[in-house]
């Protein structure tokens, strides 16, 4: 019997080696001079400036994001479009600390770049697991066996420095408890620019 897999959910994620280690160093230090705000249920801290990206420290950072960003929309199938970053900002968690589940409203690709390494896992929810019916048991539950992806619940990825990883914005996720203080990162969120639609539903970002 022949199968089709339909419908993917890509998640996308590359190292950007032209960002130095002294130029991570100078991110860092520049976001702890920025400022931390607390999470108000405790979940990390976030910088105050929401738009860190566009400080001119992070010029070829931003460059990188916004062309890997259209990669990843044309690999998708879709039309070339322009894309700006609609917010950014720094992400602080230390030993212990966790985000919970969720999504990133008002975009369409969210993404991080990570300026440190620790073995706290990104998980990433299977969106379809909520239309099966039926309650089955699964063979495989995530990606520690790369088999049947079609049976995962969860992918995780456990970031390392300078990574990159880009992902659909509806797609919800969870960051894993870290085990070490000062696992730091930067968040985004993208969104279309130009004319976007069909002639009875354009819209003009």
């Amino acid at each position: 019997m022949e199968s089709v897999n339909l419908f993917p959910t890509v998640i996308s994620s590359a190292f950007l080696k032209d960002i130095s280690e002294n130029e991570i160093k100078e991110y860092i230090k520049f976001l702890n001079e920025e400022g931390w705000l607390k999470d108000q249920n405790n979940n990390g801290y976030f910088t105050k400036n929401s738009m860190i990206l566009d400080n001119p420290i992070f010029l070829k950072l931003k460059n990188n994001i916004l062309n890997l960003s259209k990669k990843y929309f044309k690999n998708l199938g879709f039309i070339d479009h322009n894309f700006r970053i609609c917010d950014s900002w720094g992400s602080l968690i230390n030993k212990g600390e966790s985000i919970p589940p969720h999504a990133h409203r008002n975009s369409l690709i969210s993404g991080c770049f990570y300026l440190s390494s620790d073995n706290s896992n990104i998980y990433f929810e299977n969106p379809l697991e909520e239309k099966w019916l039926f309650l089955m048991e699964k063979k495989e539950r995530n990606n520690n066996n790369l088999k049947k992806p079609q049976t995962w619940t969860s992918y995780s990825i456990n970031p390392k420095q300078n990574q990159l990883i880009l992902f659909p914005s509806w797609l919800r996720h969870i960051i894993g408890e870290s085990k070490v203080d000062g696992r730091t990162s930067i968040a985004f969120n993208i969104i279309p620019t130009g004319l976007i639609g069909n002639p009875t539903t354009f819209i003009n970002l």
